[in-house]
């Protein structure tokens, strides 16, 4: 919101058309990101942009496009490091969660990964983002008086109820919205299936990227 405010230099009627251009700019610079860490073009470098957090973050002006680049900037900086984490990733991984909060969940199967591997620098490091994030939302309680986020459908489910209960609705009355999801829900089962197939066949013995992987699959099936 700040950039965007200084963008449309103040003027409220500005605002919309400088979030689509801050998104449409943030999309391209993923996809360059993308390309610089696979080194080629192909459908899956694509899916970096076309895909449905981007493409809603652009139509409704949400902060998940700024906030997948900061992801593949993260990327981009651990891997020309060697793999290591530096002050611009760290910085990256930051300015990502303070984008959109859920990057949350992935800070924190990177703290497990690292203190799987006994990695205890890398562990401490990667702490810093969540720090700074808890740091300004208690900011944010003092400048309006309530948390930030507290928006919610009071919808409770227990973990794993969520593909339950899309499986339920959709043989009840099956909209296009839920037909979406279906699609969704049948990528994760596909995904999750196939990293399953990595972890058998590699015994446990299986990189950052798959590990990642896992743990989101794991997140995003049990909501």
């Amino acid at each position: 919101p700040l950039a965007a405010y200084i963008l449309a230099l103040g003027r409220e009627r500005a605002l919309p058309y400088a979030f689509l251009a801050i998104n449409l700019a943030v999309a391209v610079g993923a996809l360059a990101l993308a390309f610089s860490i696979t080194k080629k073009w192909n459908i899956h470098t694509f899916t970096v942009v076309a895909n449905p957090a981007v493409l809603v973050g652009i139509l409704f002006s949400l902060t998940e496009p700024l906030s997948l680049f900061f992801v593949l900037l993260f990327f981009h900086c651990w891997m020309r490091d060697d793999r290591k984490l530096n002050a611009a990733a760290i910085s990256a991984l930051t300015f990502s969660l303070l984008a959109r909060e859920t990057t949350v969940f992935l800070i924190g199967l990177l703290f497990l990964w690292y203190l799987w591997k006994r990695q205890w620098r890398e562990a401490l490091l990667v702490t810093i983002p969540f720090l700074f994030f808890v740091l300004w939302q208690y900011l944010l309680i003092l400048r309006l008086g309530t948390i930030a986020f507290q928006a919610s459908s009071n919808f409770v489910s227990f973990p794993g109820g969520g593909p339950l209960t899309l499986l339920q609705w959709s043989l009840q009355n099956l909209t296009m919205y839920r037909l979406s999801a279906l699609s969704l829900l049948l990528f994760l089962l596909l995904l999750s299936a196939n990293l399953a197939r990595e972890w058998m066949m590699k015994k446990g013995k299986v990189n950052l990227i798959c590990f990642l992987l896992s743990g989101l699959s794991i997140v995003l099936l049990t909501m």
